[in-house]
């Protein structure tokens, strides 16, 4: 497993790289409403909300786009794993048919099959999020303490 493991190394690191500019900018509308209450109610400057406008629907594009991007490169890591592992599931599946019943003869198949689901499905984002939240938390406590007490607690 060390083997196939190190070969799909790669599709995690490019998924971890990616998450991490797509939570930094997630946090665009956060920024926005507060350059939107610094900066434009106070000074009432319609030039400076457009220019913040544009810039943020920018980065809610290039989230999206990454977001694509790393959808895309988790269903690839899916079929790699499909491509690496059934084929050789199946052999040895095959070699031990006559000492397994007919109803466990497909598990080995029915465990690559989730292991690609898993890989290529929403859930695996979680393992890339975390470690973006002590940063997010960090994040919340220059806004204020007690924000960042009540999302620690929240968390």
């Amino acid at each position: 497993m060390q083997k196939y493991l190190q070969k799909w190394r790669t599709y995690f690191l490019y998924g971890g790289f990616v998450s991490f500019f797509i939570n930094l900018l997630a946090l665009t509308f956060t920024v926005y409403m507060l350059l939107i209450f610094d900066r434009v109610l106070t000074s009432y400057s319609v030039p400076t909300l457009v220019v913040i406008t544009c810039l943020a629907a920018a980065a809610t594009i290039v989230g999206v786009a990454l977001d694509i991007v790393r959808n895309r490169l988790l269903v690839r890591l899916g079929i790699q794993i499909d491509l690496d592992l059934s084929q050789k599931v199946f052999q040895s599946m095959m070699r031990q048919i006559s000492r397994l019943p007919g109803s466990q003869a497909s598990a080995g198949l029915r465990d690559v099959s989730a292991l690609r689901q898993y890989c290529s499905g929403s859930a695996i984002f979680s393992y890339f999020d975390l470690p973006m939240t002590p940063i997010c938390i960090l994040l919340i406590f220059v806004l204020h303490p007690y924000l960042g007490i009540v999302s620690i607690a929240g968390g």
